[in-house]
């Protein structure tokens, strides 16, 4: 951070005297955390940092500061965010949502059935972008089946909201698949967290 406030970041190799590219400052620093002022503030800035460093600024003197290092952002890869909000907007689309809730009571006829399909397809979406972020979090080569079996169980579930929106007749055992599908994950992550006690995770 500059003494003019701006922030702005400099590689540890950069070479000597980092100019802030701040407009009307210019103020240069070097690896030992001197500041060099070559008074090049415009007048609406001077009285400013005069004030802040008690100080009546010279052409070309030295004076110490102390810098502020600024930890780097963690970015997310576009992939993992972009799975991540694709789950969460199937699960927060509010008419999306009704819509499969409404075909789910026209094709099944038993109400704790109808609860159970409901649930699965939250369970799903939840499991689905939680789990996607921990996998980023504790990226590890170890941890590629369970990588896999969400972006399965993923698909499965996007797939499943077309066969009951549309009726189809192979609904009933696609979700009975899912359902296994789901267990799998569990017992998956629940060894890759170590909820089991020490395991593998693969």
């Amino acid at each position: 951070m500059c003494c003019c406030d701006n922030i702005f970041y400099v590689p540890e190799y950069s070479a000597h005297g980092a100019a802030c590219p701040a407009r009307n400052c210019s103020a240069t620093y070097d690896k030992r955390g001197m500041m060099r002022c070559r008074f090049r503030f415009n007048s609406s800035l001077r009285w400013l940092f005069r004030r802040k460093q008690h100080f009546h600024c010279e052409k070309e003197h030295d004076f110490e500061v102390t810098p502020k290092q600024l930890e780097p952002k963690k970015l997310i890869r576009k992939d993992v965010a972009s799975i991540c909000v694709a789950a969460r907007t199937e699960r927060f689309n509010t008419s999306k949502t009704r819509e499969f809730e409404n075909s789910v009571t026209k094709i099944i006829y038993s109400e704790e059935e109808q609860r159970s399909v409901k649930d699965l397809r939250k369970t799903i979406l939840f499991l689905v972008e939680n789990c996607t972020a921990w996998l980023f979090l504790h990226r590890s080569e170890k941890h590629v089946r369970a990588k896999s079996q969400i972006g399965k169980l993923f698909q499965a579930i996007l797939i499943l909201q077309e066969e009951i929106l549309r009726s189809s007749s192979t609904t009933k055992a696609h979700i009975e698949e899912i359902q296994k599908g789901v267990t799998e994950v569990l017992g998956t992550f629940r060894t890759c967290t170590g909820i089991h006690g020490k395991g593998k995770c693969i």
